[in-house]
């Protein structure tokens, strides 16, 4: 596991929004992610198609995460993500 920026200042729950906030809680769950995957169950849980996300936006999101040490990518060359420090526990 390794974290991109350790250096970095992390962020509150203030700082998140709704988005980082459910793959904190899908990390929180399942042992690791991929955007891909996330944006398949986040879409299947939506009632609406204008609710739909894209991987691109996930990614974005999780690469947001990851430069504040919140997840890792579980192998360097992999896009898996899994939880290291929940903000929304703070």
């Amino acid at each position: 596991m390794s974290v991109v920026n350790s250096g970095s200042v992390a962020l509150d729950d203030d700082d998140l929004n709704d988005m980082d906030r459910w793959l904190l809680a899908y990390l929180d769950v399942h042992e690791w992610a991929t955007p891909n995957l996330c944006r398949q169950v986040y879409n299947d849980e939506q009632e609406s198609n204008d609710d739909q996300i894209s991987r691109q936006w996930i990614s974005g999101r999780l690469g947001r995460l990851r430069e504040h040490g919140h997840v890792a990518k579980v192998h360097e060359h992999a896009d898996e993500y899994e939880l290291v420090d929940d903000p929304r526990e703070k």
